[in-house]
């Protein structure tokens, strides 16, 4: 059909103003398909008021309930999804119930051999589909509410699909007030008809529907629905396809326009390996002439208000398998999907013919005629678009109304409170101070040890772990024993190269003592200040590292996990608490011979050992609050304490701001080494940890400084102690500290030590890792097909709104 006969075609009569919701009417005189009107004007503002109250209450219920469900995404992914499919669901659900009241009408069904035993009518004249949970579904775009039939295919499916539709649409659409906003959380696919910008949002959102479920191998079910001509059915669209058609020496179709292969070519190229079946469905509405168009009698009125829907909804459906299509060739690709559309087009034309679609020889419908007998229908199913049970319409708005009654359930309690727990807690006292809230942190109540307790904890590990280490290696040995010689041989000479203890006997071992595990625990500390600077991180992330290091060997042995693997987590995930972005194959890369393996193998068992507690704190902030209190001091600006107005310098201090200056930087050094290399940050405060630091590096204006702050001479002489003994600790590592020749021949004679007694079955972090992470899938896979049969159950014994029938047994 040529452009020009297009043309010359009888034109529609000219379109009435828009009648609302983006639908315009057509001229009264000229013939509807579904004839006259059934509904007058004030019935139609009637149905009009009705429809947009409970269309709009449930719209705006269903964004609110995703709104609602958005922190999900920061406590655990799978609940935000699950929370978006069901309110895609209740979606699917209101459309089903808003053309079951307003827009009734006939859906009749057949298919090809392809989708045989896949469509079936339940007893109480429901359709049933048992389409795969992933699909590509594409279709002819006939209206623009193609796509609520289409939905509710997805409702009407078992298992229920309307919770995950996925549909591609233009942009200006997420611009539309509420319902954008809505659609954007449903994670719809946005277009704005530009290839080039539009390759790259299409990858993403596609490389997010083929991604397993963290912790599975499983995928999440998609029905990606595609109409590949681009936009509905209309005069403009078929000249503009005609003219399209004649410019490439194509065949033009009759009753569609040719479809464009570009995106839907990109999208099951994505999408190869995680969908199996691409589901075809031809649309046709009863009642159009041919040449005419759908959408100039079909409107959001007419169908809505009037009283006149399309007598009948007719699909035809077949399906092709992914494998059998050729996606390895853009144009052997576009020959294909013409060719679909052609066929598709001669569907249609039958249509238009006989008005029926060909039939299915497995299918059977039975309706009920006007006098009320059973009429059978073979070769299609006949059936409506209906709710499966009358309550579902309150499905709507369960999450929400559950949300509201948490939150009033909590808000309740709060009156029975006493005011002080009702209104207040520790950390907003206004009567607290800074000492308090320290005590108040994870850093106080899990890090803080008195010497000699610090010292019974780190005993007690290193008994443990040689107990176990011990164990190991008798477990290893005696492997290695049952095996053949051959088999022993190897093994043996492999475990020499990586130096897990072979010919030793277990009882033979020399383990490490605490105090050697102490010595590399601090040497590990040091190189994690020289690879922090390596790859230029800020001081607070290596003193971060550092201490989740020196944490984690407090109930883990060195013996058991290596201190060079254990670093190069803390450093990351330091990176990750303080808020510095390294992008993980970055930071394994500046660090040389490490892979992102690596450096996540021991993450979860540093998580773990630090009790999930990643807070630190240090004493930068408090040094440079006490150097601009002392700045502000020398210069009179500022009280020593409330109510004193001034404060006497004494003279023999001298230059107050000259020393508060070189204080402040001789502290500063100290703070950034001799305190992460000692044992400071368990012992004492971080105020505590700066006082003393500036103890060293100006006695006698500490000493004031702390005289002002402290008038009780009692509480000032236990303060002082307390200040230089945390003094004596800095002291005993100074700043530009270097291990000597004879500590480093200790150090080295330390590591052969190590090779010789570490833990044999925790060499390989990276492979616990990988095996743990396997074994845990497959559970997860086996729970999930458990859960599966139980919801398939379920929802089968669902079908009776009284549930299933009661088994009788003999007693």
């Amino acid at each position: 059909m040529s452009a020009s006969h297009i043309k010359s075609r009888p034109k529609m009569p000219a379109p009435m103003p828009d009648l609302g919701g983006g639908s315009t009417g057509v001229a009264e005189n000229d013939h509807h398909p579904s004839g006259e009107i059934v509904h007058g004007g004030p019935k139609q503002f009637i149905r009009f008021v009705l429809f947009m109250v409970y269309f709009w209450s449930c719209a705006c219920t269903i964004v609110l309930s995703e709104f609602v469900g958005i922190p999900l995404y920061w406590i655990k992914k799978e609940w935000y999804y699950k929370n978006i499919a069901l309110a895609k669901e209740a979606f699917g659900t209101t459309i089903t119930c808003m053309t079951k009241w307003w827009s009734p009408t006939v859906i009749r069904i057949s298919g090809d051999e392809s989708v045989r035993g896949q469509l079936r009518q339940l007893p109480d004249g429901r359709l049933e589909c048992s389409f795969p949970e992933r699909i590509v579904l594409i279709a002819n775009h006939q209206l623009y509410s193609d796509w609520i039939y289409l939905w509710w295919i997805g409702y009407a499916n078992r298992p229920r699909m309307s919770g995950h539709i996925y549909i591609i649409l233009k942009e200006t659409i997420k611009y539309i007030p509420l319902l954008g906003q809505g659609m954007v959380l449903f994670n719809f696919i946005f277009m704005s008809r530009k290839w080039s910008k539009d390759k790259a949002r299409m990858a993403y959102r596609l490389g997010k529907l083929k991604t397993p479920i963290p912790g599975t191998k499983l995928l999440r079910p998609m029905w990606l629905m595609l109409f590949p001509e681009g936009t509905n059915l209309s005069d403009n669209g078929r000249v503009n396809s005609a003219k399209w058609a004649a410019k490439q020496g194509l065949q033009d179709l009759q009753h569609q326009m040719l479809p464009r292969s570009t995106g839907s070519f990109f999208c099951l190229n994505e999408l190869r390996g995680t969908v199996d079946y691409v589901y075809d469905c031809t649309l046709a509405y009863e009642g159009i002439a041919r040449g005419q168009f759908g959408q100039d009698y079909f409107t959001l009125r007419s169908s809505y208000f009037e009283g006149r829907p399309p007598k009948s909804v007719n699909m035809y459906w077949r399906r092709f398998a992914l494998s059998d299509i050729p996606l390895d060739d853009a144009e052997e690709f576009d020959v294909w999907i013409r060719e679909r559309w052609v066929e598709k087009d001669a569907f249609l034309e039958e249509y238009m013919s006989t008005g029926r679609f060909p039939a299915s020889q497995d299918l059977e419908s039975k309706t009920k005629d006007s006098e009320g007998s059973t009429v059978a229908t073979r070769g299609f199913i006949e059936t409506e678009m209906k709710p499966a049970h009358w309550y579902e319409v309150f499905k709507v708005f369960t999450v929400v109304a559950g949300f509201g009654f948490t939150l009033n359930f909590l808000v309740s309690i709060t009156k029975f409170l006493p005011p002080s727990e009702a209104y207040s807690g520790p950390c907003h006292d206004a009567n607290m101070n800074e000492d308090d809230r320290y005590r108040t942190s994870s850093q106080y109540r899990y890090w803080s040890y008195t010497p000699a307790a610090l010292a019974d904890l780190r005993s007690k590990t290193n008994k443990l772990a040689t107990e176990r280490v011990r164990a190991a290696i008798a477990r290893v040995q005696a492997s290695r024993a049952a095996s053949t010689s051959q088999n022993a041989s190897a093994e043996t000479s492999e475990a020499e190269r990586s130096g897990t203890p072979a010919a030793t006997a277990a009882s033979e071992v020399n383990f490490l003592t605490p105090d050697e595990e102490l010595k590399l625990v601090r040497f590990f500390c040091q190189q994690a200040l020289q690879l922090g600077d390596h790859l230029n991180l800020p001081t607070d992330v290596k003193a971060t590292a550092i201490q989740y290091l020196k944490r984690f060997y407090l109930t883990n042995s060195t013996m058991t996990y290596p201190p060079a693997a254990i670093l190069k987590t803390c450093l990351f995930l330091a990176t990750k608490t303080e808020n510095h972005y390294y992008r993980l194959t970055k930071f394994a890369d500046a660090i040389g011979k490490t892979t992102p393996d690596d450096v996540l193998a021991s993450e979860f068992l540093l998580t773990q050992a630090l009790r999930f507690t990643f807070d630190v704190r240090h004493p930068f902030r408090a040094l440079e609050g006490a150097a601009m209190e002392l700045q502000a001091l020398a210069n009179g600006s500022a009280p020593a304490l409330p109510g004193i107005d001034h404060t006497e310098i004494p003279s023999e201090l001298g230059n107050v701001a000259a020393r508060v200056r070189d204080a402040h930087g001789n502290a500063r050094e100290r703070l950034k080494t001799s305190a992460l290399l000692t044992d400071a940050y368990f012992h004492f405060t971080p105020s505590q940890i700066m006082l003393g630091s500036l103890l060293l590096a100006d006695a006698e204006l500490t000493r004031w400084f702390v005289t002002i702050k402290v008038p009780s001479a009692p509480l000032l002489e236990r303060v002082m102690e307390t200040l230089r003994a945390c003094a004596d600790m800095l002291a005993a590592v100074p700043p530009d500290s270097q291990p000597g020749e004879a500590e480093m021949r200790e150090l080295k004679g330390l590591a052969k030590k190590l090779n010789r007694c570490r833990d044999p079955e925790k060499v390989d972090l990276v492979g616990l890792r990988k095996a743990k992470r396997d074994v845990d899938g497959e559970e997860e896979l086996r729970k999930a097909k458990k859960r599966k049969l139980e919801r398939e159950k379920v929802q089968k014994e669902g079908e009776d709104l009284f549930g299933p029938a009661l088994v009788k047994r003999d007693v």
